[in-house]
């Protein structure tokens, strides 16, 4: 007979689960260990997907990136060439997961050659650096994570340093996330400090009744077969009688379909009555994913794996609140993500790649000037570009091309609603900074993204002041001037 393996990793669970919970550190409010935690994440069969599954869901789709200069293509796609090259959305990844199980974690850009204390020398080029992302979990950071806890200070509840083995890491390089604000005079045992809080934390006795339901499951599968066997017995039975008995329950327990088998008219051959056990289990399994669900803010549809509820308007209703805790989880990731990006601008938009760009068409500076000048305005085009830099993330909710199209329509009709009502009110500069705003959101319509209106503010406000407003709005609408022939349209 095949015996349980009591060494496995959900047995040893299962024994973490009893010393834990059955004593009486259940009271204590930091009873959740590093430990445990990790053992949740690894053997539970729900602990992965509790940890991960928002996290892939935030970073499932790539962000949409925008810099204001008439180079934008070429700048973005080297911005990305070095976000690939560190992979840098795996880190991210890493850095959230590893926060969401113990509560705190760190991330830290290895710089070969540089002292892990030394900030950045402003007058080095990083692209003569090998460049590492590190993430440190709560216990390589121990003693980080506890956050200021004098009321009288400006920095009260506030991290300054990161802390590695007692080591002071350089600020500029690295940068904390914190799964949940740290509360005053809470310490949290995963996270070694007065820190976030682990995603396990308000559920952990739950997960404990989830794999007491799955014990349930393995007891009606091992006894959903058993046969019960009522058999007439009389007096003490002789060696004969014995045998004939024995051979008896052989018989039950070799037959299968298409078998005849003899039995005596007073006995009886039946299964365990098992006929309620099953909606019990199902009961209880459902309503403990519920508590979960609540107990870590995460849609209950996610965590059991089910499709979206049918029915409607109750599957789309699935569909925006699973939207909403994404936005959430991408705004908690916004500080990293400002983090990364300050690091990549560095790499990719060093002096040489600009000056590269600039000696096509001297869109930056003068591509004759002295090498020292070019230097010179490149630190201030450079910090142009960065404070013209922005992202967002495309919409969790997938739209169909006609729904793109329907939200289209209505914009359209929006912006001409507007520009009628404004137009013949105005002087003709207001004029033609509204015939500006038109066309830029004309550029933002997403079901013609691939067609772009290029246009030059400041030729439109010299065509207005030369032809007048009216020319160049039948123009625009019409697709052609008044004098001009229709073949030349």
């Amino acid at each position: 007979m095949l015996q349980y393996d009591n060494t496995s990793g959900f047995a040893c669970l299962n024994r973490t689960f009893n010393q834990t919970f059955n004593n009486e550190q259940y009271t204590n409010p930091s009873y959740l260990s590093y430990n445990l935690c990790k053992q949740l994440y690894v053997y539970h069969p729900l602990g992965k997907r509790i940890v991960d599954l928002p996290i892939d869901l935030t970073l499932n789709k790539e962000r949409i990136l925008n810099v204001k200069h008439e180079l934008s293509p070429e700048l973005i796609d080297q911005f990305n060439k070095k976000w690939k090259e560190l992979n840098l959305t795996r880190a991210i990844r890493n850095l959230a997961i590893t926060s969401r199980l113990y509560g705190i974690a760190a991330l830290f850009i290895k710089i070969k050659d540089l002292d892990d204390s030394e900030n950045i020398p402003n007058d080095k080029n990083l692209n003569d650096y090998t460049i590492t992302p590190l993430v440190y979990d709560a216990l390589n950071i121990a003693g980080s994570a506890t956050q200021n806890q004098n009321l009288e200070s400006a920095d009260f509840l506030e991290l300054k340093e990161v802390y590695r083995s007692g080591q002071a890491l350089a600020k500029d390089r690295s940068i904390i996330l914190s799964n949940g604000d740290p509360i005053y005079i809470e310490y949290i045992n995963s996270a070694y400090g007065f820190a976030g809080r682990s995603v396990f934390q308000n559920c952990a006795s739950l997960l404990q009744s989830y794999v007491d339901v799955m014990g349930a499951d393995n007891t009606v599968a091992r006894k959903a077969a058993l046969i019960i066997a009522k058999m007439q017995q009389s007096g003490s039975p002789t060696n004969l009688q014995g045998k004939a008995f024995e051979q008896k329950r052989e018989l039950i327990l070799e037959g299968i379909n298409n078998n005849v088998l003899n039995v005596g008219i007073n006995e009886d051959i039946s299964t365990l009555n098992m006929t309620n056990v099953d909606n019990s289990i199902d009961t209880a399994r459902r309503h403990i994913i519920e508590d979960i669900a609540n107990a870590i803010d995460l849609p209950v549809v996610l965590l059991n794996g089910q499709k979206f509820t049918a029915g409607f308007g109750e599957g789309s209703e699935d569909t925006k609140n699973i939207g909403r805790h994404v936005d959430s989880k991408r705004q908690w990731l916004e500080p990293i993500f400002n983090f990364c990006d300050n690091l990549v601008m560095d790499l990719a938009w060093d002096f040489n790649f600009i000056d590269s760009l600039n000696s096509q068409n001297s869109s930056f500076f003068d591509k004759n000037l002295p090498i020292e000048e070019k230097k010179r305005l490149y630190k201030i085009r450079f910090q142009e570009l960065k404070n013209g830099f922005s992202y967002s993330f495309p919409s969790f909710l997938t739209e169909t091309e006609g729904e793109i199209l329907d939200g289209d329509v209505k914009k359209i009709n929006s912006i001409k609603t507007i520009f009628d009502s404004v137009y013949d009110k105005v002087d003709p500069q207001t004029k033609s900074q509204l015939i500006c705003w038109m066309m830029d959101n004309f550029n933002d319509l997403r079901s013609v993204n691939k067609v772009k209106i290029d246009f030059d503010s400041n030729d439109i406000q010299e065509f207005i002041e030369n032809e007048g407003a009216d020319k160049l709005v039948n123009f625009l609408l019409n697709g052609k001037s008044q004098d001009q022939p229709n073949d030349t349209a």
